[in-house]
């Protein structure tokens, strides 16, 4: 009850509620249908010997890097206790993994789609460490928590009913259809990003998470 009545207080927690909602209606859809795209509307290129699942190694070993030299420069950059500079890395982050992940669904080059597919993983990697951030800065420590446990919540809540129904896209129309709705599912996240930015702004991170710790997360 602590946690609710914090939420309800405090607005820009709604707003960040509502983003790990989105962000659940959009991921599920996403992760279950990438894989399929890339082997069934594409041919990848040989390398070598090997057979194509190497390919998978390798975007794997590639997100990874790049999502390092990602939170890296949010490390050096972005001061993660202060509202408007974390709500602005946010808003271009997921706008990066928005249209990422258009280039991906529609692209009919491998290579395009290869790195489109870098793109919005990459930035979804940076996503979440930002987010976590995000949601400290107004979280009393002693509900820190719970509010943080339903963030969690809803973003499973949005998993469920997103992914059958982008799914069911997927077996109606294409996979091209399904994978570009997941990235139109996902766009509102930016007109919150844009809303809290001229409405709320916490005036003190007051007993939220240093700053090492939430990047740590």
């Amino acid at each position: 009850l602590d946690g609710v009545t914090v939420i309800r207080k405090r607005p820009v927690l709604l707003t960040v509620i509502a983003v790990s909602l989105v962000f659940g209606l959009f991921s599920e859809g996403f992760d279950r249908l990438w894989t399929a795209h890339l082997l069934q509307s594409f041919s990848l290129p040989s390398i070598g010997p090997f057979k194509p699942v190497v390919w998978f190694g390798i975007l794997a070993v590639a997100t990874s890097l790049l999502s390092i030299a990602g939170n890296e420069l949010v490390r050096r950059r972005v001061d993660l206790t202060q509202h408007r500079g974390v709500t602005r890395s946010l808003f271009v982050s997921d706008g990066l993994l928005i249209g990422g992940l258009a280039v991906f669904a529609l692209s009919g080059n491998v290579y395009v789609a290869i790195a489109a597919f870098l793109l919005a993983s990459a930035s979804r990697e940076v996503h979440y460490p930002l987010a976590t951030a995000w949601a400290n800065q107004s979280i009393d420590s002693r509900v820190r928590a719970t509010v943080l446990s339903i963030n969690s919540q809803m973003n499973a809540f949005g998993q469920v009913a997103g992914g059958p129904v982008i799914g069911l896209i997927g077996r109606a129309v294409s996979l091209r259809a399904a994978l570009l709705a997941a990235s139109l599912v996902l766009t509102p996240v930016l007109f919150l990003y844009a809303r809290t930015l001229g409405k709320h702004q916490p005036k003190d991170v007051g007993e939220a998470a240093p700053a090492e710790a939430v990047a740590g997360e």
